[in-house]
């Protein structure tokens, strides 16, 4: 079983962009540039590092060959996303407990 742990950067914006994800797999390798992006429907997904080509077209540079993994790592990032925005409020106020 792989040990997987995120890293939620968030980013203090009102563009769809909220944070930036940056994903270590069995502390071996890291793999940065995974984006959380606000949808439509205010729901949160992740999106794979991805460069432009020549065409203007984006060709992902990473990403996970089984969509489970995938949904793994974006339900942990969500989660870490809303647990940073939630205690936001009380690293601002010293008298909340």
């Amino acid at each position: 079983n792989m040990d997987i742990k995120v890293r939620v950067y968030v980013v203090n914006s009102e563009s769809k962009l909220k944070a930036f994800v940056s994903v270590t797999a069995d502390e071996l390798i890291v793999m940065n540039g995974f984006k959380l992006i606000e949808g439509k429907d205010g729901k949160l997904f992740l999106v794979n590092p991805a460069n432009k080509i020549a065409d203007g077209e984006y060709r992902d540079v990473t990403y996970f060959l089984k969509k489970d993994c995938h949904n793994y790592v974006e339900e942990l990032a969500i989660k870490e996303y809303n647990r940073f925005v939630n205690n936001k409020m009380d690293k601002a106020n010293p008298f909340t407990k």
